[in-house]
């Protein structure tokens, strides 16, 4: 009994003395980078979606308010007459004197942009002469931006000279000298000439060059290209009224008086006096009444006629009328 108990003292007194278990931490590194990761493709994840719906919001927003195009060139028929008017005199005319022909290259050359590549240009060579019997704006085309080319109706005479014996009596001699009469020869042409505009003034841009005239004339029905029908209603009467009282107001009043009576208003502002509507033909479209009318005006001073062509585009505001549009024809 004795020895058991001695026994089971000393196992009691070893299993004290076992080693405790080592405790092992735990590696964290792994879960360290793993959560770099997971933090890193959040982010990325989260700036693609934002990326992607802005485009999609700037697409659909273009789609709604698609941009315009806007012209900035705008074709001011007598402006360009100004400057173009002394550039086709001095152009077309063409003197057998050095002289002249040397002041016509400055004066050219004058109204070209500037570049080396005409510094040069309109130098005269041959015989004979250029005379200008006419000239009239055809045409006015718009190339590109700020670009357009002009088109000029021209008729002259090509003047070259014809040697000639002629024969001459001095008292009882005759003599026989030579002498040089012109010979003419009339043509009539499309002068083209490119302009450049720059705010509202302009160069000539290219030499100019002449092509063959072309009929400016179209051969269309009326009322099928503008897919209108003529006036049916009964007021006739009441709208030759009131268009004789537009006009009245027209010739004498300023564009802001005419605010009233349309929509983009226009006015004479007294530079002549309406005499009458000498033709007229009245069209409805829409329920808008178009009226194509022959005016007579007067100048107030000397009486003179000065006829014009428009086409009115009438509505009806409460008991009055109202001109939409006026085109000048």
């Amino acid at each position: 009994m004795r020895i058991f108990n001695k026994l089971k003292t000393k196992l009691e007194h070893v299993e004290k003395q076992k080693k405790p278990k080592p405790i092992i931490e735990k590696d964290k590194r792994k879960q360290t980078i793993a959560l770099t990761y997971a933090i890193f493709f959040c982010i990325l994840f989260c700036s693609v979606g934002s990326l992607l719906l802005s485009l999609q919001t700037t697409g659909q927003s273009l789609q709604t308010n698609p941009r315009k195009e806007v012209k900035t060139t705008t074709v001011n028929y007598p402006a360009i007459q100004s400057f173009l008017n002394p550039f086709v005199d001095s152009y077309i005319n063409v003197s057998d004197d050095s002289e002249k022909n040397e002041e016509r290259q400055k004066t050219l050359q004058n109204s070209m942009v500037n570049s080396a590549d005409y510094s040069n240009s309109f130098a005269v060579e041959g015989e004979g002469q250029r005379l200008l019997q006419q000239k009239e704006l055809y045409s006015v085309e718009e190339t590109t931006n700020n670009m357009l080319l002009a088109q000029y109706k021209v008729t002259y005479v090509n003047r070259t000279f014809v040697e000639k014996e002629v024969t001459k009596k001095s008292g009882k001699k005759v003599i026989k000298e030579k002498v040089k009469e012109p010979k003419d020869e009339q043509k009539t042409a499309l002068l083209n000439i490119e302009l450049v505009q720059k705010d509202n003034a302009y160069a000539v841009n290219a030499l100019p060059y002449f092509t063959n005239i072309y009929s400016l004339k179209a051969t269309v029905d009326k009322s099928e290209a503008n897919d209108i029908e003529s006036y049916k209603g009964q007021k006739e009467a009441e709208i030759i009224a009131f268009l004789n009282d537009f006009f009245t107001k027209y010739a004498t009043s300023s564009s802001e008086d005419m605010a009233y009576m349309m929509k983009s208003p226009e006015g004479l502002g007294g530079s002549l006096t309406f005499d009458r509507i000498d033709k007229y033909e009245l069209y409805q479209k829409s329920g808008n009444i178009l009226a194509d009318v022959h005016v007579v005006f007067l100048e107030p001073d000397t009486k003179i006629n000065v006829e014009e062509d428009f086409t009115i585009n009438l509505t009806k505001k409460d008991s009055h009328y109202y001109v939409e549009k006026l085109e000048h024809k």
